[in-house]
C-alpha cells in the first residue's frame, strides 16, 4: 500500500509536465490506482485540490472520472 501511494505522489508531479500526453497517462494510472482496493486515493485528491499547479488541480476531475469509469 505505501509502495502504491509513493507511485501515486511520482504520478501527480507528472501532472505538472507541459506535455499534454504525459498528464494523461498520469490521470489514466491514479484512476486505476483509485480502482484498487488497497489505495484510499481520497486523502491525496484532496491535497491535489490545493496543490499550487493549475494542471494538478485540473486533474482531480480527470482522476475522479478515471476512478468511476466511463457512466456519462
Amino acid at each position: 500500500s505505501d509502495k502504491r501511494l509513493e507511485r501515486g505522489r511520482r504520478h501527480i508531479e507528472l501532472l505538472r509536465e507541459e506535455e499534454l500526453m504525459v498528464r494523461q497517462k498520469a490521470i489514466e494510472v491514479l484512476g486505476n490506482l483509485g480502482r484498487s482496493p488497497h489505495v484510499r486515493i481520497g486523502r491525496m485528491l484532496v491535497l491535489m485540490m490545493r496543490d499550487r499547479d493549475v494542471n494538478v488541480r485540473r486533474s482531480v476531475v480527470e482522476v475522479i472520472r478515471a476512478i468511476g469509469g466511463e457512466h456519462e
